[in-house]
């Protein structure tokens, strides 16, 4: 699917006036000084096209940023942007854990690829591997009517890595993700669902000993 619709993926979204990239970018940014933009080393997890990579350079990262992906053909678009520093096949689930190390990463990003038939809940505790201890994950999740059993297998998820005190809120933002009903024909979309309304979450990783 993504594959297919990699080279017009840039433009649909626009079209769409998607907000997600800046709004997870964005909110980290606020909790980080400039002087370690500079340095960072950051993964954009579930890259796309990578426009995710887009913001991290707009809102002034300029450190080392890789791609991973599952999709080839969006990395190779990603790839044609020239920010990254690699781009690497990948798709992330409960029994195919991250080709890096721990400790890797000062930010992790992923934006709007934890849902139903993308990543799953139980690899939250997966990127956490990789992150420094002390150092933040932002992730963005469309809140659709359509979702609702994957939000709360999220939130449910999220609480219990609160609760064993791996990591801890830094900031929940909600945002108007992209405005869909523009762009379908579909009469049956809810308000919330045409909008495409969304939840940005930026946590701090406490520490990891798993």
């Amino acid at each position: 699917y993504y594959n297919s619709w990699a080279k017009k993926y840039d433009d649909d979204v626009t079209v769409m006036t998607y907000r997600a990239p800046d709004a997870a970018v964005g909110k980290a940014a606020t909790l980080i000084f400039e002087k370690e933009k500079k340095r960072f080393k950051i993964l954009d997890l579930g890259s796309g096209t990578g426009l995710g990579g887009v913001s991290l350079r707009k809102f002034g990262f300029q450190g080392e940023i890789i791609a991973l992906d599952g999709a080839a053909e969006m990395l190779k678009v990603a790839r044609e942007k020239q920010i990254y520093s690699n781009c690497n096949e990948h798709i992330l689930t409960s029994t195919q854990p991250l080709p890096y190390p721990d400790d890797t990463f000062d930010l992790i990003i992923s934006v709007g690829v934890f849902g139903n038939n993308m990543i799953q809940p139980d690899c939250i505790q997966e990127v956490l591997r990789v992150l420094k201890q002390g150092y933040h994950f932002v992730l963005t999740i469309r809140m659709h009517s359509k979702s609702t059993e994957y939000q709360d297998r999220l939130e449910g998820e999220l609480k219990r890595l609160e609760a064993i005190d791996l990591m801890a809120v830094a900031s929940r933002k909600k945002f108007m993700c992209y405005n869909w009903k523009d762009v379908t024909a579909d009469k049956e979309l809810n308000h919330n669902d045409q909008f495409g309304h969304g939840s940005a979450y930026l946590y701090r990783l406490k520490y990891f000993n798993c």
